[in-house]
């Protein structure tokens, strides 16, 4: 039995085509952000009936009426257009999502839908070769289509743009990702973008946004979450927790057997701008040499990192570090990897950093 002859597997396509096309965009007030850093603030986690994830605070939940209201209030004036298109999206949202937010600043928007399959069996092939066709039937172009491997586990991620028409002659075009996770039972479909032509700039938030993803329930292919006293963190199968080495404010040692994290957690309360005192924490304990340095905003707020050049048992090793003040607390994370595997972490550190979640210690 193949996909193009199971009626039930094209109906599930034309669903998650469904939710790619109901990802609205709101083109008339979104703006490119100055500094991302800017009043960065830690996300607020959302919580659906199977799943959990975090956004940026000021996406707002299309079921949260009163902060919808603020919204239209504040947008009126500028477009008088803006309520009718938040009530459609509360509509929409309500009807049909587990989970449906807006950001109306720079027209982004996410939606999570959870599908029953009703005891079905399907393969992500089966599942990316319908989609493929249907996303062709609606007028939905497919930029990219791969497997990746994501904290919440494996995903069928799509890259895909459609054209919207506002008037006869005005039309605005849209770019997202749709992650599909195929969990035996039911597929979690997350679809999160926002207007084309701000998607590159955004692409890095939406990206984190998936990173977030937790499963109430795990699967064989989630990553385990490993919980310090007061911090946790999640990381592959192959990671392991380690010795607790460096004195009492090492938290949480992690290794896979190649690389190594530590955590390390101290009562600390910065004098300055936090940033800045993070930053010279980093450089003021940095003993090789460094390579980069900088500032970049994560789920549980914006850190300084560094990363330079360093040993692991007399060998070449590259070092990444993170460090920020947050709650009285100088928190600082150490990534060492061996130099020639460097690239094989290149994407893998940012992913578990953007899991990271902070507890009240006890």
């Amino acid at each position: 039995m193949t996909f193009l002859t199971t009626r039930p597997t094209r109906r599930l396509a034309r669903w998650i085509t469904l939710a790619a096309l109901l990802l609205i965009a709101l083109p008339i007030t979104a703006q490119e952000e100055d500094d991302p850093l800017e009043d960065a603030a830690p996300w607020e986690q959302q919580t659906g009936g199977t799943f959990t994830l975090s956004a940026p605070r000021d996406w707002i939940d299309v079921q949260d009426q009163a902060a919808l209201d603020d919204a239209m209030s504040m947008l009126a004036e500028s477009n008088p257009e803006m309520g009718a298109i938040f009530e459609q999206a509360q509509a929409q949202g309500a009807a049909n999502f587990d989970q449906y937010l807006l950001e109306a600043g720079t027209g982004s928007s996410l939606n999570v839908n959870v599908i029953d399959l009703g005891g079905q069996q399907i393969s992500m092939g089966e599942i990316e070769l319908a989609l493929v066709q249907t996303y062709a039937q609606t007028g939905i172009d497919v930029v990219d289509s791969e497997i990746v491997t994501l904290p919440a586990g494996e995903a069928l991620r799509f890259q895909v743009t459609a054209e919207f028409n506002l008037t006869a002659s005005e039309s605005f075009g849209t770019e997202q990702y749709q992650f599909v996770f195929n969990e035996g039972s039911s597929l979690i479909v997350v679809t999160v973008g926002g207007l084309e032509e701000f998607f590159e700039d955004l692409s890095p938030v939406y990206l984190q946004i998936a990173n977030t993803l937790e499963f109430l329930e795990p699967t064989e292919t989630s990553w385990p979450r490993f919980n310090g006293e007061t911090i946790s963190v999640r990381a592959p199968f192959e990671w392991e927790t380690g010795m607790l080495m460096g004195g009492g404010a090492t938290e949480l040692a992690l290794s896979d057997g190649t690389a190594q994290l530590l955590v390390q957690v101290e009562d600390a309360q910065a004098e300055e701008d936090d940033l800045l005192a993070a930053a010279s924490v980093l450089e003021g304990g940095f003993e090789g040499a460094v390579d980069d340095s900088g500032f970049v905003a994560l789920p549980f707020g914006p850190v300084a990192t560094l990363t330079g050049e360093g040993e692991i048992d007399g060998d070449a090793a590259q070092i990444t570090q993170y460090a920020a003040y947050t709650e009285e607390r100088l928190v600082i994370f150490t990534f060492t990897v061996p130099a020639d595997a460097a690239d094989d972490y290149e994407d893998l550190i940012p992913q578990m950093m953007d899991t990271v979640r902070f507890t009240e210690a006890s």
